[in-house]
């Protein structure tokens, strides 16, 4: 008799942000109640990981293209604008369900910092990212329960930390870099998510908990499952004392 295919595996997975909206513009600045701002120049960097556990040297990264502050130019409150998909889209290959996708979305708002310097921060950001696939997937025995919660916390904690070289203080050398070549207006942060997709034996469907920015927070949205590329959701990234919010729509689907 012939094996039945799973439906849950398939060569290839897709994490897909679909469009942004930006809620409270970071440039929303006004004179006498008169708007003397353009509007935010939004992008996304997205890097992920995907990691069998216990497979040692299975860990495979992934990163969007992100420099492109064109794609979505002078956006107001309440606007709203589809991702392209060169930067909205993260795709996988070879998902088992002793799989594990981790991925850290950044949202940024453009200004003059050159293109270089973030590069030189996400170069950092993915040797960050490699070695907690190692550690926390590849290392792991395949008898780990994917459902349990502190196992996805340990990752989600880890991936939102290795974003640190994209918020430094003015006092490091990196935020001197960034000052000298943007000319003080540089390019800001307005949020942080770290997410973990995987199978989930009892139900069958993928667990999205996802941590409430801004930074570094210890608030953990309850655990939710939801079924396999039918159900859309909101993630949000805000920055308090820039008080700017957006908010961008992601699922998870089979793209083979």
């Amino acid at each position: 008799m012939q094996e039945r295919p799973d439906p849950l595996v398939s060569h290839i997975w897709r994490v897909r942000f679909l469009e942004l909206r930006v809620e409270n513009p970071q440039e929303d600045r006004r004179l006498v109640n008169i708007s003397v701002s353009n509007g935010d120049e939004p992008y996304l960097i997205l890097l992920g990981f995907k990691a069998d556990l216990g497979v040692v040297g299975s860990t495979v990264f992934k990163r969007n293209v992100y420099n492109d502050d064109e794609w979505a130019e002078n956006m107001k409150a309440g606007g709203i604008e589809a991702i392209p998909i060169p930067m909205g889209v993260l795709d996988f290959p070879d998902v088992s369900k002793n799989s594990v996708i981790g991925i850290l979305a950044i949202a940024m708002e453009s200004d003059r910092t050159p293109w270089q310097v973030i590069e030189n921060r996400v170069a950092t950001i993915r040797q960050s990212i490699t070695a907690i696939a190692r550690s926390e997937v590849e290392a792991r025995s395949t008898a780990i329960d994917p459902s349990n919660v502190s196992f996805v916390d340990n990752i989600q904690q880890a991936l939102l930390e290795a974003s640190a070289p994209l918020t430094p203080t003015l006092l490091t050398s990196e935020a001197a870099e960034n000052l000298i070549f943007s000319g003080i207006d540089t390019d800001e942060m307005i949020g942080v998510n770290a997410m973990v997709f995987m199978i989930n034996p009892p139900t069958g469907g993928l667990s999205l908990p996802h941590y409430i920015p801004p930074y570094f927070v210890d608030a953990l949205v309850p655990n939710k499952v939801y079924p396999l590329g039918s159900s859309t959701q909101s993630i949000r990234f805000e920055n308090e004392d820039l008080e700017a919010l957006y908010f961008t729509s992601v699922i998870l689907q089979r793209a083979q």
